[in-house]
């Protein structure tokens, strides 16, 4: 998962629940569909994958909707309900849910408000919550930070960090890091008189994000992007062209941080391979989170192969 795939997924779902609310708000199936699911995918529970994601989860003869999964572990309970339905009559029911088998995080949803409880806090119900979201009222990349708390690695670590706690604290730091995922910030755009700007000027300091919409390289080629992972992977792709970058240079790696490009896929400590991207010559690189940790790795594979980084060129979108 990307953290701007995610800001992507939560936009869509607000134009999907301005279109179609008279719809969903009629059928919880459609709601499960069209809303839930979809966002569940991007932050990495697959809901086709029972191994995953079990809907219809018995519990003492009756059914949670969603159980999610980490190996034969429960983590989280989700109990979904059509659009707008009222939240408040059925806490006591996912909650109990997750008291039954001890599960921390029961989750409560009617997709478009979705609630959090941390059943692990000896306090009235109320208390319990550590997410109360509704997506049609917040900016999407604040909503995203503060779904993190449900992202699939972050349970999986067994300490996740609950969203009322700052978002990029250490923990979550050191989670992000032990499953391969960088959250270095994105540059800011740099002034540039003809729309392009020189991949030496774009550091990787805390402002505002922006996205490239184009790269051009030393011959001259360019490419449209809109990703930041695509500017190490359109780098990678010159070097495998020029015959710089080839199985024999591998493993790429600054430092004591992982590997940049590798010959064999690596999976992250949660055993997925998402956060790898094929080359054209078999090779392997990683997508991060973010656009500094991107940037940085752009630099570090035009140097380590004697290209001068000011020769590649961005157009912010």
């Amino acid at each position: 998962m990307l953290l701007d795939e995610l800001v992507t997924t939560i936009e869509k779902l607000k134009v999907r629940i301005g279109r179609h609310q008279t719809e969903l708000r009629k059928s919880e199936a459609l709601t499960r569909y069209a809303l839930i699911d979809p966002l569940l995918r991007e932050l990495g529970w697959d809901t086709s994958d029972p191994a995953l994601v079990m809907p219809e989860y018995d519990v003492d003869g009756k059914r949670a909707d969603y159980a999610l999964l980490e190996g034969d572990k429960v983590v989280v309970f989700l109990e979904a309900k059509r659009l707008d339905e009222p939240l408040a009559n059925h806490r006591d029911q996912v909650t109990n849910y997750a008291n039954n088998l001890g599960i921390r995080y029961p989750v409560l949803t009617n997709g478009n408000q979705w609630e959090v409880y941390d059943n692990t806090k000896l306090v009235p119900i109320a208390e319990k919550r550590v997410l109360n979201i509704s997506l049609t009222n917040a900016p999407a990349s604040a909503l995203a930070l503060q779904l993190l708390l449900l992202w699939r690695p972050n349970l999986a670590s067994g300490q996740p960090v609950a969203a009322s706690e700052p978002i990029l604290a250490s923990a979550l730091t050191e989670t992000l890091t032990q499953t391969g995922t960088d959250i270095n910030p994105l540059p800011p755009v740099p002034p540039s008189s003809d729309g392009w700007t020189s991949l030496r000027e774009i550091q990787p300091v805390n402002n505002q994000p922006w996205r490239p919409s184009a790269i051009r390289l030393p011959d001259g080629s360019e490419k449209q992007i809109n990703r930041w992972w695509h500017v190490p992977r359109e780098v990678s792709e010159y070097l495998v062209r020029t015959g710089k970058l080839t199985h024999d240079k591998c493993p790429v790696k600054e430092g004591k941080r992982a590997d940049i490009v590798h010959s064999q896929p690596q999976p992250s400590k949660a055993g997925t391979l998402g956060h790898l991207h094929q080359l054209s010559n078999g090779l392997y690189i990683r997508k991060l989170t973010s656009g500094g940790g991107l940037i940085r790795n752009a630099k570090f594979l035009l140097k380590l192969f004697g290209e001068d980084e000011s020769a590649v060129r961005l157009k912010p979108g």
